[in-house]
C-alpha cells in the first residue's frame, strides 16, 4: 500500500528500531480517498489533512507520541506537538488535548504545543504553559513553503 502512494506511515517516537516499523499510524495521501471510507468524517479529515501538509513540509522528521498520551504530530527539529481536533467546545475534548500538550512537554523538548481545529481560535494557558488553537484555513495559510 505504501509503495502505490495511497498512504504513508508516521511512526512513534517513544518505540525502539522494531517498534517503529510495526507501531505506526497511517494515513491517506488524498483526503477524497479517505472521505469514501467515512460516515461521520469531520475528525479524521483534519487529521489527515494535517498529516498530509506535515510529512509534505517535514518528511521524516515527523512522528507521534503514544505512551500512555498521546500526541497526534511531533517535529523534533521545530520542538513542536500537535494535536488535531474538530472542536474542543465539548469540555473533555479540550481537557484531553490540553492535559496530553503538557504532560508530553514536561519530558519532551517541546516549545510550541497546537491544537488545530476546524475554526476555533484561542491561547490556553495551563499548568504554566501556552497552547495555542489555530483553525485550519489559517494555519494553512500561515505556512511558508
Amino acid at each position: 500500500m505504501l509503495e502505490t502512494w495511497i498512504a504513508f506511515a508516521v511512526p512513534n517516537i517513544t518505540a525502539k528500531l522494531a517498534g517503529k516499523e510495526s507501531n505506526r499510524k497511517f494515513y491517506f495521501c488524498d483526503n477524497g480517498i479517505l472521505n469514501l471510507f467515512l460516515f461521520n468524517p469531520e475528525t479524521r479529515l483534519l487529521e489527515n489533512m494535517v498529516a498530509i501538509t506535515l510529512k509534505r513540509l517535514y518528511g521524516d522528521d515527523l512522528y507521534f507520541y503514544n505512551h500512555n498520551i498521546e500526541i497526534d504530530f511531533y517535529i523534533p527539529s521545530e520542538r513542536w506537538a500537535i494535536q488535531a481536533s474538530y472542536s474542543l467546545s465539548d469540555r473533555d475534548t479540550e481537557k484531553r488535548e490540553t492535559v496530553a500538550l503538557a504532560k508530553f512537554s514536561r519530558f519532551m523538548p517541546a516549545e510550541r504545543l497546537t491544537v488545530i481545529t476546524c475554526d476555533e481560535e484561542r491561547s490556553i494557558e495551563t499548568e504554566g504553559i501556552t497552547i495555542e488553537v489555530i483553525p485550519a484555513w489559517k494555519w494553512l495559510l500561515s505556512i511558508e513553503v
